[in-house]
């Protein structure tokens, strides 16, 4: 009886081992360009994921050169650029923000000239960035 359970127990092992080997593979391109019209510096950018369509999660970049902020959509085409009057510096994410009783995603950047931070609310439909607050320092 113990060798019959030693078995099935190996049986599932091998199975499982051998299923995940074989799974669907996807094929990712190793390198995508994210240069939009006037980036020349972007040194930190995040990923926003879209709550119900991957597909149309972006990729957001800031660039202390140009002075601004560069929404792109997953296969690198510029949706928004957001001119940040300075110096934007690494790029920060939050999911599920509470704000005026409702839940949003926010993206905030450090201004690094000056000590102030922008913060962003992220429109799912639009995948835009609108600015709600007055600069904080």
């Amino acid at each position: 009886m113990r060798w019959l359970a030693r078995s099935i127990i190996f049986s599932l092992f091998f199975l499982l081992v051998f299923a995940s080997s074989v799974s669907a593979q996807t094929t990712v391109s190793p390198s995508k360009s994210y240069q939009a019209s006037g980036a020349s510096d972007q040194d930190d950018m995040t990923v926003w994921v879209h709550p119900t369509d991957f597909s149309k999660s972006t990729i957001i970049g800031s660039d202390k050169a140009s002075g601004k902020i560069f929404v792109y959509d997953i296969e690198g085409t510029a949706l928004q650029t957001i001119s940040s009057g300075g110096q934007p510096g690494n790029i920060d994410l939050r999911y599920n923000f509470p704000l005026a009783g409702k839940l949003i995603d926010i993206v905030v950047y450090n201004e690094r000239s000056s000590a102030t931070l922008h913060v962003y609310s992220v429109d799912p439909s639009s995948r835009q960035l609108t600015r709600i607050d007055a600069g904080i320092t």
